[in-house]
């Protein structure tokens, strides 16, 4: 990649968040002029283009869904495609507002990372979307797959995708609904796990700064292969979640594999409470919530008692801001807190 379109995309980047300076402004239009082809992506990110969000009544009939499946009952038969929230359908405390558009090519660094994770090293990737702290991306796949991207999440796929190939690569968390095609599969390439599926809806999380990765199925079937190790594989049936340990110092070969269930709390999914501006967890440290934190709000947590990192919290949330997570945690076990810039203190 060469040097100008390395500095357009920084460029952009800082144009969207709001904190490109006079002179960048600029040197991004005079990077236009030079470079026509920049032009399409610039005038394609800068359209208005919000995530439409998950449908109340979406959110509800994926639990019930689940727990139908856990008590073995037949389901009635899910719909694809996730339908768009009517407006006014539910009362929303709109505090933390997007950083930045939702689909922006970036995250070039993630990518050169997630190269090097993968034994034998990913092919030539475009990059199709990437959200930034707070920000989420809804996208249609040219095979007519739906994707939902969370936030500080990354998307790729190589070139010929859709003709004799589906394959995808993905950083962060995702929530697929796959086109039926059973002559061409669809591929997830993560660092930790290759899931191979022909049509099916189902959720993945893997961010390289957890300490774990969790594959989550709603609907059809998956199966899952450890990236470095295609000899073992698991299929996931409706209703089963795989989690991978990713303990420091070990091979994918020796990695902690579990097969679960997806959890319900409060009628709402944990694994995609992310789809309907939910954050929500079961039994979860609070150093897990702090990378929760991260993600969503951009905020880093630094603990400086280390016995309040070990606390354990089950709760589900609406669109809060990270001050309003915090109180109520607070209010469960006690902890004091400081916000100052993009950190958190806990002490």
């Amino acid at each position: 990649m060469h040097f100008s379109e390395n500095r357009f995309y920084e460029l952009l980047y800082r144009k969207l968040a709001g904190e490109a300076g006079i002179g960048e402004l600029k040197e991004l239009e005079q990077l236009l002029q030079e470079n026509p082809g920049f032009g399409l992506l610039h005038d394609q990110v800068l359209k208005p283009d919000p995530v439409a969000p998950v449908a109340e009544t979406e959110a509800a009939y994926m639990a019930h869904y689940v727990k139908m499946m856990q008590a073995g009952a037949a389901p009635p038969k899910m719909p694809l495609v996730v339908s768009p929230r009517q407006s006014g359908s539910r009362r929303v405390k709109r505090v933390v507002r997007l950083a930045v558009a939702a689909v922006v090519i970036l995250a070039i660094g993630t990518s050169l990372w997630m190269f090097n994770r993968k034994a034998g090293g990913w092919p030539s990737l475009k990059t199709v979307a990437a959200t930034e702290h707070g920000s989420k991306s809804k996208l249609t796949l040219s095979d007519g797959s739906v994707v939902h991207l969370n936030t500080n999440s990354n998307l790729s796929y190589g070139a010929g995708f859709g003709r004799g190939t589906r394959e995808v690569y993905l950083t962060g968390e995702a929530f697929f609904e796959v086109a039926h095609n059973p002559d061409i599969p669809f591929i997830v390439h993560t660092a930790e796990a290759d899931i191979k599926v022909l049509g099916t809806v189902f959720n993945v999380r893997d961010y390289m700064d957890e300490s774990k990765m969790e594959t989550s199925l709603l609907k059809g079937s998956i199966e899952l292969a450890l990236a470095t190790n295609k000899d073992r594989r698991i299929r996931l049936h409706p209703s089963d979640k795989v989690v991978i340990e990713k303990l420091s110092g070990t091979t994918a070969d020796s990695r902690t594999v579990r097969l679960t269930n997806i959890n319900v709390t409060d009628s709402v999914v944990l694994e995609t409470s992310w789809l309907q501006n939910k954050l929500a967890f079961a039994d979860k440290s609070f150093s897990e919530i702090a990378l929760d934190l991260k993600h969503r709000f951009g905020l880093t947590v630094v603990f400086k008692n280390p016995e309040v990192e070990h606390y354990r919290y089950t709760g589900v949330f609406d669109d809060s801001n990270a001050a309003d997570v915090l109180n109520v945690l607070q209010m469960i076990k006690p902890f004091q807190y400081k916000i100052k810039d993009a950190q958190v203190i806990i002490f």
